[in-house]
């Protein structure tokens, strides 16, 4: 190999990291070598990214971190479990955190909007409600003392659907709420925090402030934060946002919100 070829490797090798460390920056993560994988009786294989991907009995899923460490569950939004919610649930369980995802559509993932508001149209809500219950089920039977939930979009909204059972130790819903009859205002006691973007054009930031409204009117405990540069998806890939015609929040209110995130699990979890 000639020295001329052995700079263009190497050159080729920094740019294409640098790429990866930008991309990573942009979302609020860190670049961060894959972690060990766990090993216990529902392992099937293994993802690129340390992910134990297993089974809880019909729901597959995607698993990282220690079992005896406080757990959050992490769900999708409604493009299905795509690679930027697993480096999410990835960075979660640098933070001593077990990390699960659900896969509510059984391996499907939508690339285009059109196809991914089909698949979430067939989606049994009722149905994910009790897988998600099984999920937590598993989490503590097989070691984490707490456990939370947090969403992303329709995942925010099934978080605010799983909270009202009283099972799980506390909810993150972002830039999602139910539909009426799947998590009524009124039942939601546990600790709850929110994040939407005032340019939301899905889910409006007023429609977040008044459900915060009945939600602490009726006793419960929900922190609501609004970011005024962000709209839909601003916790997610921009290819998401992009999609869905939606502005770009700063670097800095992503920052704020995990922040805020990382805290409020911090606070109530350990």
């Amino acid at each position: 190999m000639t020295p001329r070829t052995k700079s263009m490797l190497r050159l080729g090798s920094q740019r294409a990291f640098a790429s990866q460390a930008a991309t990573f920056a942009t979302r609020g993560a860190f670049v961060r070598p894959p972690l060990r994988p766990c090993k216990h009786r529902h392992l099937l294989t293994t993802t690129a990214m340390g992910m134990d991907k297993i089974d809880i009995g019909s729901i597959p899923a995607y698993e990282i971190g220690d079992k005896t460490a406080p757990a959050v569950i992490v769900l999708q939004e409604w493009w299905g479990v795509t690679p930027d919610l697993k480096e999410i649930a990835t960075e979660i369980s640098t933070r001593n955190y077990r990390a699960l995802i659900p896969d509510l559509y059984k391996g499907k993932v939508g690339v285009e909007v059109e196809e991914a508001k089909h698949i979430r149209e067939g989606l049994d809500w009722d149905q994910a409600v009790k897988e998600l219950l099984q999920a937590v089920d598993y989490l503590r039977s097989t070691g984490s003392p707490k456990v939370a939930c947090m969403g992303f979009c329709m995942g925010g909204a099934l978080t605010l659907s799983v909270s009202q059972s009283g099972k799980i130790d506390c909810g993150v819903p972002c830039y999602g709420l139910p539909s009426e009859g799947h998590g009524e205002p009124e039942n939601m006691k546990i600790p709850l925090q929110g994040h939407f973007g005032r340019q939301d054009t899905f889910f409006p930031a007023k429609d977040a402030e008044e459900f915060h409204t009945k939600v602490n009117d009726s006793s419960g405990d929900f922190e609501l934060y609004i970011y005024e540069d962000a709209g839909h998806a601003f916790l997610t890939a921009e290819s998401h946002r992009d999609k869905l015609d939606q502005p770009r929040a700063s670097d800095e209110t992503r920052k704020l919100a995990w922040s805020r995130i990382y805290s409020f699990f911090d606070k109530h979890l350990k």
